[in-house]
């Protein structure tokens, strides 16, 4: 459930947990604006061999034994650089 900011009369702000949008706030309170927010982490995408190699494994997976690259090993390192 979202957790909205709320203005009260007093000036306080208290933080409320709200089901839905339309729920009911506590007696003349409003919800205080909206602040942006950013999250940092360490998340990153994949690097280009592992792409290429999950994209074989995926294939792979898919059709079997049918499976049947028309390209070497060796030339499909060379165009990935790995």
């Amino acid at each position: 459930m979202p957790i909205y900011d709320v203005i009260c009369p007093d000036g306080s702000v208290k933080e409320v947990m709200i089901g839905s949008t339309s729920a009911a706030l506590p007696p003349g309170c409003v919800k205080a604006p909206i602040q942006p927010f950013a999250v940092t982490g360490v998340a990153q995408s994949p690097n280009m061999a592992s792409q290429v190699k999950a994209g074989y494994y995926k294939k792979e997976c898919l059709e079997g034994s049918r499976f049947a690259s028309q390209y070497s090993k060796k030339t499909i390192k060379k165009a990935w650089g790995f």
